[in-house]
């Protein structure tokens, strides 16, 4: 029998969306935004360019989405990222990091007693491969359990495999799996 929590939650209904949003200053398309995540069952939605200036973030929160965390350039209006977790999903957290240029935000925490880390990333356009090696650094510094990354690596997929073959790389550090999901492609 699964493991299942409240409201009859189990591990396999673990449903994670990745959107570049483009900005979410407007109250409209945060509610659009919201609606999409309830109609497609998103457990977890990682959010890129939301574009919040600090203190300015709207709630971008509702009875389905309840808890999020944040991540944004407080010096301008860009970049900007957001993890959000269901009201059906018991994500309990143990630790986030934040970057403080907005470009990434890992939280870890547990889902049915199973420690899983969540990364949500957002590359710049340019010079990739300096901003990765460091942000992966710390990811894996910081990472426990199951590792789930998502995000807008502005990266083309024959990129991303020049970069898995470069020298040095990042060794997988105890994690079961990793995921990248990217709506642009």
């Amino acid at each position: 029998m699964p493991d299942l929590g409240p409201g009859g939650f189990a591990r396999k209904d673990l449903t994670i969306l990745s959107y570049n949003v483009h900005g979410l200053n407007v109250r409209e398309k945060c509610k659009r935004l919201l609606r999409d995540l309830k109609h497609y069952k998103a457990s977890i939605a990682f959010l890129q360019e939301t574009h919040f200036q600090e203190g300015r973030a709207p709630a971008l929160k509702d009875r389905n989405f309840r808890i999020g965390y944040f991540s944004n350039n407080p010096d301008r209006r860009t970049l900007g990222l957001d993890i959000l977790f269901s009201s059906r999903t018991p994500y309990t957290e143990q630790a986030t990091v934040r970057c403080k240029q907005g470009r990434y935000i890992f939280t870890k925490g547990t889902i049915l007693e199973q420690t899983y880390t969540f990364a949500n990333v957002y590359a710049p356009n340019t010079k990739q491969n300096h901003f990765l090696w460091n942000a992966l650094t710390t990811l894996m510094k910081f990472a426990e359990g199951t590792l789930i990354m998502g995000g807008d690596l502005n990266l083309t997929q024959i990129k991303i495999l020049h970069l898995l073959t470069e020298q040095p790389r990042i060794t997988d550090r105890q994690t079961h799996s990793a995921y990248y999901t990217n709506t642009n492609w």
